[in-house]
């Protein structure tokens, strides 16, 4: 018997929107506070759905991620794990101004659908994101895109690929160089340009280098095409018949 090969799954390309393009999106939907949220803060979409007043901390710009939704119910994360997410400026402001303009409904979330409840993903999507994408001429993109958006902006204000890993809630820094590695276009240069910078300005680089000045003429060796100089390290002569004393002569037996 053959046995069945499931097809090969093509990972799609991440899209990455312009901040401008974050605010032309958000200024089409009617949840433009959640949209510039969750491009700030990476977010999934459950996780957004889920977060709830008392998660953030506007003061310390902060919220915690410690559940999801699923088809309008409470779940764990995708990763089982709790973090917390720091929120730029934009997106503590987007959260406050979320929260004064609706009624805080029995779960008192932050992003709640007009009914007070929690989002539904069907309807989310039919009812606001895919109109909103639409208006704004943003075709083909998807609210995971907002997440991708997210990480290429952490990259380009310079956050290093493990702080964006903890931001998102991956596990492991190299599921983020996987995806956005292309994105650190001439990081080793800079790497090496930063250490150049370190070492002119360590003290541990400055007394090394008094410790260790330079060779002057007189100390180098003179030019040789021989491999090694003659007569430094001679052979000894060989070993003959009986040279040895007896004590030290082992038996024939023995060997």
């Amino acid at each position: 018997m053959f046995a069945l090969v499931p097809p090969r799954y093509e990972e799609r390309e991440p899209r990455f929107l312009t901040w401008g393009e974050v605010e032309l999106l958000a200024s089409h939907c009617s949840e433009g506070r959640l949209v510039v949220f969750v491009a700030l803060t990476g977010m999934r979409q459950g996780e957004i759905f889920a977060l709830r007043r008392s998660d953030v901390d506007l003061a310390a710009r902060r919220a915690r991620v410690e559940r999801s939704s699923r088809a309008g119910v409470v779940t764990r994360t995708k990763t089982g794990r709790k973090r917390v997410v720091h929120l730029a400026l934009a997106a503590a402001e987007a959260a406050a101004e979320e929260i004064a303009a609706k009624k805080c409904g029995p779960i008192e979330l932050v992003f709640p659908s007009p009914t007070g409840g929690m989002w539904r993903k069907d309807n989310f999507m039919s009812r606001v994101f895919r109109p909103a994408v639409r208006r704004a001429g943003l075709d083909g993109l998807t609210f995971h895109d907002l997440r991708h958006t997210a990480a290429s902006l952490m990259i380009a204000a310079g956050v290093p690929p493990m702080v964006v890993a903890e931001q998102l809630g991956h596990r492991d820094a190299r599921l983020v160089l996987q995806r956005y590695g292309h994105l650190y276009p001439g990081a080793t240069a800079q790497a090496a340009r930063a250490l150049d910078a370190f070492l002119l300005d360590s003290a541990v680089g400055q007394a090394w280098g008094e410790a260790r000045a330079p060779l002057s003429p007189e100390d180098e060796m003179p030019a040789s095409d021989e491999w090694s100089v003659r007569e430094s390290n001679p052979r000894p002569p060989a070993c003959k018949a009986g040279a040895l004393p007896a004590e030290l002569t082992p038996l024939r037996s023995e060997l």
